[in-house]
């Protein structure tokens, strides 16, 4: 793809080492470091969001953990500012999946991926214009 940034490029090949299975239409948007907490345990890693769905691999103390959520099931995301860390959390019906970060700015990823998770059918030329204008938006 011509406009497919280099960064991302990098990040997709990473990415498709991870995950053989993931459709080869579904190109990575966002990659950004963090715990995953799907239930009680806390697995550090690194979240990938791509147009249709959000990944998750971890490999720490020789276990690994590789989860998908597709964008479809996820109402809303919100974002808490806490001491130590920030927090994404993923609404999914009745249930939450809460994502810590370190250090990502937790305004701009929340902003990210409410655009991703509302204009998951928008051509990806538009996506890269889109997440690229966030960068530049002042923090509320």
């Amino acid at each position: 793809m011509e406009l497919y940034p280099v960064e991302l490029q990098t990040q997709d090949t990473q990415f498709r080492a991870l995950f053989p299975s993931a459709p080869k239409e579904d190109k990575v948007l966002l990659v950004f470091r963090a715990c995953w907490n799907p239930n009680v345990q806390e697995f550090p890693g690194r979240v990938y969001v791509t147009v249709n769905d959000i990944y998750f691999y971890s490999h720490h103390i020789g276990l690994v953990l590789v989860s998908s959520i597709p964008l479809s099931v996820i109402n809303d995301v919100e974002y808490m500012i806490e001491k130590g860390c920030d927090k994404i959390i993923l609404n999914i019906g009745d249930d939450k999946i809460t994502i810590k970060t370190f250090l990502d700015p937790v305004r701009l990823l929340h902003r990210r991926l409410q655009l991703l998770l509302h204009n998951y059918d928008t051509p990806l030329p538009n996506l890269f214009e889109e997440l690229t204008r966030l960068d530049f938006q002042e923090d509320e």
